[in-house]
């Protein structure tokens, strides 16, 4: 990852253990993360920001019959549940790791976190992880418009262009998109690893529900195939988070925007112009090169 330059200030918090982090994350609660209890009935959704996590969560506690009140806790295993933004605050906050710990089995967890600070039991349990994946100039935008809405601590996002030098650099929290993608791309060999790309989820929905099941051991008919893709909907997930979404009140302030935005392909079109277009694909083949992953960016 490139290093921030001096000029301007970054927009992650801290970086703990290697990785930028927003502030509502602490050291303690990476360690918590790492020493987890892990059940054989685990599904981990792990994704860089911004890239379908949640609509993937909820795709997954549909086919495992999750309890609503376990679908609705809509952040990730590193954070906090602090409305406050004081050290004081969020210190005294319960964290994620911790409220899923009584959960009723299977359990089905989201996080953004580099592989090495994963639980160190994953593997060796038998627990499976659902790797989302999203074109990298299409996370940028939604990850701009989100993180307008965000309460930080960070200097405000005064526009697109500026935002996109700073994306760019790596220097937003959860750190380089590139590096992230290709460390779990990395992985994707393992028996226990699916990796999903959110273009494939959005023009053949019903396809990548079946095959999100049938890695994690369950068969669906046709019908229950169709209802779990129009639950899951972009209306529908925007009404769910509307309604129940824990995360909404404590990260956003809602009044700039919604935590379900378009949910589109192709969203960047919009909002790049044909020069940033092309010095993103320059960087994509730049840091990706042999890899293999590819997008269809049209």
């Amino acid at each position: 990852m490139t290093e921030p330059s001096a000029s301007k200030q970054p927009l992650w918090e801290h970086v703990l253990r290697g990785q930028p982090v927003p502030y509502r994350v602490l050291d303690s609660n990476l360690q918590g993360i790492m020493d987890l209890e892990v059940r054989a009935s685990d599904v981990f959704v792990v994704s860089y920001p911004k890239s379908g996590t949640n609509w993937v969560r909820t795709i997954i506690n549909c086919i495992l019959h999750c309890p609503d009140e376990q679908n609705n806790l809509s952040l990730p295993l590193e954070m906090s549940m602090c409305h406050g933004t004081s050290q004081g605050e969020i210190e005294a906050a319960t964290p994620v790791f911790r409220m899923v710990q009584s959960w009723a089995s299977p359990r089905v967890m989201f996080t953004h976190l580099l592989p090495w600070l994963l639980p160190s039991q994953l593997t060796q349990k038998g627990a499976k992880i659902v790797y989302v994946c999203r074109n990298p100039k299409d996370v940028l935008v939604s990850y701009y418009y989100f993180s307008k809405t965000v309460r930080s601590r960070a200097e405000p996002i005064t526009s697109m262009e500026t935002y996109f030098e700073t994306f760019l650099q790596g220097e937003v929290p959860y750190g380089s998109y590139f590096t992230h993608v290709k460390q779990y791309w990395e992985m994707k060999g393992r028996r226990d690893i699916l990796f999903v790309k959110y273009e494939d989820l959005k023009k053949k929905t019903n396809a990548v529900i079946e095959q999100i099941a049938t890695f994690l051991g369950r068969q669906l008919n046709i019908q229950e195939i169709a209802d779990i893709s129009s639950h899951c909907s972009v209306e529908g997930m925007r009404t769910k988070f509307r309604a129940t979404s824990q995360a909404v009140s404590v990260i956003m302030d809602e009044s700039q925007g919604e935590f379900i935005r378009q949910g589109k392909v192709g969203s960047w079109k919009e909002n790049l112009s044909e020069a940033q277009g092309k010095r993103f694909d320059t960087l994509f083949r730049d840091r990706l090169a042999g890899t293999g992953l590819a997008f269809d960016f049209e």
